[in-house]
């Protein structure tokens, strides 16, 4: 669907992936229709393993490292580990590097 193409990378920054997901209004949840929800949510994740997570002076990174390493990389990780105890699928797993 030609709509995608534009949803996507727009969902996937302005609500998942911009500033790290550091801010107060950081999201969470994406709410996607049913009939949708299978191609949006795969197109989502695709999207995300092309961004660039790299220094954030360098103006080709798109994500940046974690304000405070300790304390956001837990909440960060909580996150992930609560989805994941509610068996919510994992369509792009983490990594550190």
């Amino acid at each position: 669907m030609p709509i995608f193409d534009a949803a996507v990378p727009g969902a996937g920054m302005a609500v998942v992936f911009a500033n790290s997901g550091q801010i107060c209004s950081a999201g969470t949840r994406l709410f996607v229709e049913k009939k949708i929800y299978d191609e949006f949510v795969g197109r989502v994740a695709a999207f995300s393993k092309t961004l660039r997570v790299g220094d954030s002076i360098d103006p080709e990174t798109q994500i940046g490292p974690l304000g405070h390493p300790s304390k956001q990389l837990e909440r960060v990780t909580g996150v992930s580990e609560a989805a994941a105890s509610r068996r919510a699928p994992r369509r792009c797993p983490a990594a550190r590097g």
